[in-house]
């Protein structure tokens, strides 16, 4: 039963009927507060009994409301099989027009050019002939107008137009097996030209696309008629088809045999007089030969004549040429569900053509056999197959192809010319279904000169090219096999009973493979020709990346092998590139680092790996990464370790190095603008670096590059020219993630730099390793071991007066004592800095020591000692212009003044510290800030706002995964629970606090054990 509309649905339902609602109540025998409600939405679906009432009062039952468009021969619109007069000429127009191109949207410009092509309205006019259309639409669902963001498109099922019933039809009648009653019922629904009433359109590309399209439909149904002995039926379809459209040769041919197969041979001679005297006046030309071969057909009553080509039965041919499926296939599924659709769902006039592509090794062949066989059954006049050896250096001639494409066909005198060789191949597979396998294919060019001329064959492509010039071919570009499917296929070649009892090793074996089908069958026969050995032999074996291309070899199969007949083919400049890519140390490369690695601009880069990416040999998942294939990655090495020189390769990572480094300084430079400039022998330079114009482009770079600059240092050879840039960038990558709070990255960083710094004798560069390790230490409350790297770096830098290295280490020292607590001794070395720095005029380094002064003096509750210190440091932040630096004095002086019990000042300061760290950015200081206000306001008593800021705090602490500050929060929020008597909850805040303390290491525990203590005494 069909469903009542609802709401705004059966109020214009209503309407369309001409009723009110007190009328429609009285017809239903309901109230009219029920059709109220159900028009306002207030209530659900009515009973059954009245919704049948309702259904029948509105004239809405199934049929009634069913709408179905025509555009094939005379356009109109039918509601329940009465036709709905459209008055409007525009409106009928813009209905045809849309319902063209139903299911796919409409520009408004294109509309607007279609239905006013006297003059261009306004496009208000547009929604307006739209908004009545709909109107006229209203009450059914099967005919939608939608707006999408270009224009409109006509939103309709199949059966609701019947160009979309007609292109549905000849779907179904292709997949038929060229099933006569098929056809016939989809030529059946084209009564006749595409908007033959708009004679204003009739030029318009869609209209003569659709033309085209029910011709080539037409010939196809004249071939399954002339199959069925039913030739007479097609012959009228025919001749509409060849009125509209008279000089085409390939339908004339079609109507010529027709009508000699239904036994009217005279007036197919008659018309093949016509036509040719057409084409002469006309266009100056002779009959196709197509079309002269189907006149001596009528003329010599069924002896086949090709162009002079004497043929042998062509038509009794069926090839079956498909190689043996293997048995061993595995996945692949969503590619094979890709080749089966597009080859056998083909609504073109062109034939269907895939392309599957991928580098040597990933199983191109296999698969298009594979999928061959699958649906050769589809194609019953025979399936073909040719190896054209793209990937040998020696591909096939396309004429050589033909040749032996015609001989496949039967034909006895093969034409010289290759030009003649394709016209004959298009005319014996005219009309016919067949599957065409073209493997390894060499290029588009190629692949075109061999292509079938109808749309009832369909071409199945293998190549290492993605053969992108090949226009209206569906790609398929085949990944490595996922790890469950190469374990699969292991089992299947080396027997699943040895897999089941060594699964680790197994696994092991299919991770080396990377994937690859050919390294993945290699290494199942070798594990299949030694039944005895364990797979763990194997896997061992294949895990040296040194010799695993040299274990990936069984009789002539030899994963190198194959991946050297892509590198042979390249052009030297490609060659050297793929070299160069094999000196990365990971499979992903940046384009950033491309561009360093080949010492090219970024569009040079992208045109000499075009390329490359081109033939697979590497890919580009996206605009600022290529990937390389673990085993193809292997090869490139070998080849560079082999090709280039020692001095060649490094030099090569000396320019990666230095790249790396230059632009990473430049990076953390305008990250944080106020630190202190490296001194000119630590600036690592590089005519490549990239340069940043803010913070977050600056910071976002380095995320990004951040796993590659570590794979970076980690390659580095000790004994190499290569170390002392990458101890420099190794120093880099720990400041940067000293930022990120990536602590486990930063002591990485830093002990690769003192190690690399130690290999050579650099003393000043280990000296600065020092300086970074001990910092990382100190952060990670390891002080003890961190003590003796501060004493090794500050003696170094006073033997060689390296005054402004030694006031770093000086205020490194004093940041490692106030970190345990030890504020006295804090204080000492910030003041020595102080003084080394004022006397040297290093104005930043003055502020940090300043700052860092009052810090360790409110530690030691020596308010008024710190607050001079503040002050002078926010007065020479004024002075420079560092309006960072600023916010954390102004947040130390907020702390001393408050402890001094001058709360108007410590409010402002605080406020304003908050307000400047905000505006730099400064995520740290905007959480210091929130926790300084919260205890001002503890201890003004004002508990609400107090644990406001607290938790203001706690959230930017947590955004940063700050967990010492984290805890420093929750320190506070309990002193400010205990001090409103919620002693409960300060116990477990304080908890919380204790355990994140123990957990860093953090001297802080001692001070929430006793604060812990105080509140066990008040319980």
């Amino acid at each position: 039963m069909s469903v009542v509309p609802t709401g705004e649905a059966l109020r214009a339902a209503r309407q369309a009927a001409g009723l009110t609602q007190a009328m429609l109540a009285q017809r239903c025998g309901v109230s009219v507060r029920t059709i109220r409600d159900l028009e306002r939405g207030r209530v659900g679906s009515p009973q059954v009994d009245t919704s049948r009432r309702l259904l029948a009062a509105l004239g809405m039952t199934a049929d009634s409301r069913r709408v179905r468009v025509t555009i094939l021969g005379s356009f109109g619109v039918q509601r329940a099989g009465a036709a709905v007069p459209l008055v409007s000429a525009r409106q009928r127009t813009l209905l045809a027009y849309l319902a063209l191109h139903a299911g796919h949207p409409v520009s408004s410009d294109r509309l607007l050019e279609a239905v006013w092509p006297e003059h261009s309205p306004a496009v208000d006019q547009l929604h307006q002939q739209v908004s009545r259309l709909r109107q006229m639409l209203r009450g059914q669902q099967d005919v939608r107008l939608e707006r999408v963001p270009t224009g409109y498109q006509l939103a309709a099922p199949d059966g609701a137009v019947d160009l979309l019933d007609f292109r549905a039809r000849v779907r179904e009648a292709r997949r038929s097996d060229w099933a006569y009653e098929e056809w016939a019922a989809a030529i059946a629904v084209a009564a006749g030209p595409p908007l033959a009433d708009f004679p204003g359109l009739r030029v318009d590309p869609a209209v003569q696309a659709v033309s085209r399209e029910i011709a080539a439909a037409v010939i196809e149904f004249a071939t399954a008629a002339r199959a069925a002995g039913r030739a007479g039926e097609a012959v009228e379809p025919l001749l509409t088809i060849v009125h509209e459209d008279p000089l085409n040769e390939n339908l004339c041919a079609a109507v010529i045999r027709t009508l000699a197969a239904a036994g009217r041979h005279a007036t197919a001679v008659d018309l093949y007089g016509r036509v040719r005297h057409d084409l002469a006046e006309e266009l100056g030309i002779d009959p196709s030969p197509d079309l002269q071969r189907s006149y001596h057909e009528v003329l010599n009553a069924g002896t086949d004549v090709a162009d002079g080509s004497a043929v042998h039965d062509p038509a009794l041919m069926r090839p079956a040429q498909l190689p043996a499926d293997l048995a061993d296939f595995v996945g692949r599924d969503s590619e094979l569900r890709r080749i089966r659709e597009h080859l056998l769902e083909n609504s073109s006039t062109a034939p269907a053509i895939v392309v599957i592509s991928a580098a040597g090794g990933f199983g191109k062949t296999a698969l298009a056999v594979h999928a061959a066989q699958a649906i050769r059954d589809h194609f019953p006049d025979g399936q073909l197959f040719v190896t054209l050896r793209g990937a040998s250096g020696d591909p096939v001639e396309a004429a050589d192809a033909l040749g032996s494409l015609l001989s496949s066909l039967a034909v006895r005198e093969i034409p010289v010319n290759a030009q003649d060789r394709a016209r004959l191949f298009c005319t014996l597979t005219s009309g016919r279904k067949m599957l065409l396998v073209l493997d390894d294919a060499t290029d588009a060019d190629q692949v075109r000169a061999l292509l079938p001329g109808n749309a009832g064959c369909a071409v199945l492509v293998s190549s290492r090219r993605t053969l992108a010039e090949l226009a209206g071919a569906e790609r398929v570009v085949l990944p490595p096999l996922a790890a469950a499917e190469a374990i699969d296929l292991l089992a299947r070649i080396a027997g699943s009973a040895r897999i089941a009892v060594e699964p680790a090793a197994a696994a092991l074996l299919a991770e080396t493979c990377a994937g690859l089908p050919l390294a993945v069958r290699v290494a199942g026969g070798r594990v299949a020709s030694r039944p005895a050995w364990p797979l763990a032999i194997f896997a061992d074996r294949l895990a040296n990346s040194t010799r695993r291309l040299d274990e990936l070899r069984l009789g002539n199969l030899a994963v190198r092998a194959s991946l050297q007949l892509s590198y042979e083919t390249l052009p030297a400049v490609q060659s050297w590139a793929f070299r160069m890519i094999g000196q990365w140390p990971s499979s992903e490369l940046p384009a950033d680092f491309a561009a360093a690695l080949l010492s090219r601009s970024a569009a040079e880069v992208d045109e000499v790996l075009d390329p490359l990416v081109d033939l697979h040999l590497l890919e580009s998942p996206t605009p600022d990464m290529f990937h390389i294939h673990d085993l193809l990655h292997l090869y490139a090495r070998e080849l560079s370790d082999r090709t280039e020189t020692d001095a060649e390769r490094e030099s090569v990572a000396v320019r990666m190095m230095t790249f790396a480094g230059s632009t990473s300084q430049h990076a953390l430079a305008v990250m944080v603008p106020r630190r202190v400039p490296d001194r000119p022998q630590d600036v690592v330079h590089s005519p490549l670096r990239l340069t940043f114009t803010d913070s977050s482009a600056a910071r976002a770079w380095l995320d990004r590059m951040s796993s590659s600059l570590f794979q970076l240092i980690r390659q580095i050879p000790l004994t190499s020219g290569v170390v002392e840039p990458g101890a420099h960038l190794a120093l880099l990558l720990g400041r940067y993630c000293h930022l990120r709070g990536d602590w486990l990255g930063f002591e990485r960083s830093a002990r690769r730099a003192l190690e690399l710094a130690e290999s050579i004798g650099d003393g000043r560069l280990a000296a600065r390793a020092c300086i970074s390790l001990a910092l990382c230490l100190d952060g990670l409350y390891r002080s003890a071991e961190a003590q003796p790297l501060h004493e090794r770096a500050l003696d170094f830098f006073r033997k060689t007066s390296d005054q402004l290295n030694e006031l770093r280490v000086l205020v490194n020292i004093g940041s490692s004592y106030g970190r345990r607590r030890r504020n006295a001794e804090a204080a000492g070395f910030y003041q020595e800095a102080l003084t080394v720095a004022t006397a040297l005029g290093e104005q930043e380094i003055q502020i940090i020591a300043l700052i860092n002064s009052g810090e360790s003096l409110n530690g030691l509750d020596r308010p008024v000692e710190a607050r001079a210190y503040a002050r002078r440091a926010v007065n020479l932040c004024d002075k420079v212009g560092d309006q960072g630096a600023k916010a954390i004095a102004l947040g130390t002086l907020g702390e001393s003044l408050t402890a001094l019990d001058d709360r108007p000042a410590a409010l402002v300061a605080l406020n304003e510290s908050l307000r400047l760290a905000e505006r730099t950015g400064d995520r740290k200081c905007v959480a210091e800030s929130a926790l300084r206000l919260a205890a001002f306001y503890r201890l003004g008593c004002d508990d609400a706002a107090a644990v406001n800021w607290a938790q203001q705090a706690l959230r930017t602490y947590d955004d940063d995964e700050s967990r010492y500050g984290r805890a420093r929060v929750l320190m506070e929020l309990g002193q400010i629970r205990a001090a409103a008597g919620d002693h409960s909850k300060a116990d477990l805040t304080w908890r919380a606090a204790a355990d994140i303390f123990s957990a860093l290491g953090a001297p802080e525990a001692d001070v929430v054990a006793d604060l812990l203590a105080t509140v066990s005494g008040r319980r």
